[in-house]
């Protein structure tokens, strides 16, 4: 009897260990309730884009008048051809010790981040990497992201700025001006989903910031920029 307890014993131990040790530490939130902490002054915004998205696309409105720190997950390479055509590639390039200096150069120790990209992408990828490099202690860390997102049958996510599927890709500020975006109002067709990221229940919903209806400005406050904020 003994040794039986014994092993459920140790069996319980090394579930629970690797219960723990897979347990995501960071939560995802809805856009509205990013806008909610910010208003209430428990949480800053980083913008996790390209500065081309956060400037030309725009960026949040928040509700002190300012706008989200931008500090990229990702920027703007360009790779030429190697096969002797003179062609130019565009693309993205990880620099992500570049994302953790300038986060801890930034913000004290114990600040809550919510961090953002366009889907959720780049910032699930920047919340694991901060926690793999801190601890789940230094920083208290929300995404903007649709919890359901990582299901088998649903690639790409619903959240961050501009995230929904919903959106039409042939109108959206990725293809077009800022004005051409889809926002919530009654002469539009385009869904406005406010749901809580605990209560959501279909993978559809949308928690994105633009689908929210949440205000968005291409003003944005040059010392929030990264390279602008650690020029010296």
């Amino acid at each position: 009897m003994k040794k039986l307890i014994g092993i459920l014993a140790v069996v319980m131990f090394i579930a629970s260990v690797l219960f723990i040790g897979s347990a995501r530490a960071y939560e995802t939130l809805t856009a509205q309730e990013a806008y909610d902490m910010v208003a209430a002054g428990t949480a800053v915004i980083i913008d996790a884009r390209t500065t081309e998205e956060y400037i030309w696309v725009g960026t949040c409105a928040l509700p002190d008048g300012t706008t989200p720190y931008n500090i990229p997950w990702k920027i703007w390479a360009y790779q030429f051809s190697d096969k002797g055509e003179g062609k130019v590639k565009a693309g993205g390039i990880v620099v992500e010790r570049l994302f953790l200096h300038f986060i801890k150069k930034t913000f004290p120790e114990g600040t809550t981040l919510i961090l953002m990209c366009r889907s959720g992408h780049r910032s699930t990828a920047g919340a694991e990497y901060l926690e793999e490099q801190l601890g789940e202690s230094y920083y208290t860390i929300y995404e903007i992201d649709n919890p359901l997102k990582n299901e088998e049958d649903y690639p790409g996510g619903s959240g961050g700025f501009q995230g929904s599927s919903s959106v039409d890709p042939n109108s959206n500020g990725y293809r077009g001006y800022p004005e051409r975006l889809p926002f919530c109002s009654e002469t539009t067709e385009h869904p406005c989903v406010a749901v809580a990221s605990s209560e959501m229940t279909d993978k559809n919903d949308s928690d994105s910031w633009m689908d929210t209806g949440l205000p968005m400005t291409q003003t944005v406050d040059k010392d929030k920029i990264w390279f602008y904020r650690w020029r010296h």
